[in-house]
């Protein structure tokens, strides 16, 4: 896994008791997602002058919504494509926010201790497609299907 990051939030460190910027790796997105079902972007999304910086899936879903998103990408793109059908899926069962996370240094290694969602917002299936950065695409669509 690469230590790509341009994403960067507020923690507290365990045992200095302030506050410090910690780098998006690969590492503490995996943490967040698995531990705590939220997904933090590497790039983050601008919608009507917020920047939100990770999402939660609210909801799975169900065959229905295939059908509403296989009929909005005919409609908005005269074919079906699955990353618009995929970026439907994510427009409507999915919620965007500001992330809130604090870790631990454990040596050389960053344990997430916690991490929440919080102005949780339901972004456009437009909003997705102009902006959900294809390096986020993957974590996202893993979002979609974990159980």
């Amino acid at each position: 896994m690469t230590q790509e990051a341009s994403t960067t939030e507020l923690v507290s460190t365990d045992m200095a008791e302030q506050s410090q910027a910690v780098q998006m790796t690969d590492s503490i997105i995996g943490q967040c997602i698995v531990e705590f079902d939220v997904c933090p972007l590497k790039a983050p999304i601008k919608y009507n002058n917020k920047v939100y910086d990770c999402m939660i899936r609210e909801r799975e879903a169900v065959i229905r919504d295939r059908i509403h998103a296989e009929q909005w990408s005919i409609g908005e793109f005269e074919s079906v494509y699955i990353d618009a059908v995929r970026a439907f899926f994510i427009a409507d069962t999915c919620r965007f926010g500001v992330l809130e996370m604090n870790t631990t240094q454990e040596n050389n290694f960053v344990r997430v201790t916690e991490a929440a969602l919080t102005e949780s917002t339901q972004l456009p299936v437009d909003c997705i497609v102009d902006s959900l950065a294809v390096k986020d695409y993957a974590n996202v669509s893993h979002m979609l299907g974990k159980v």
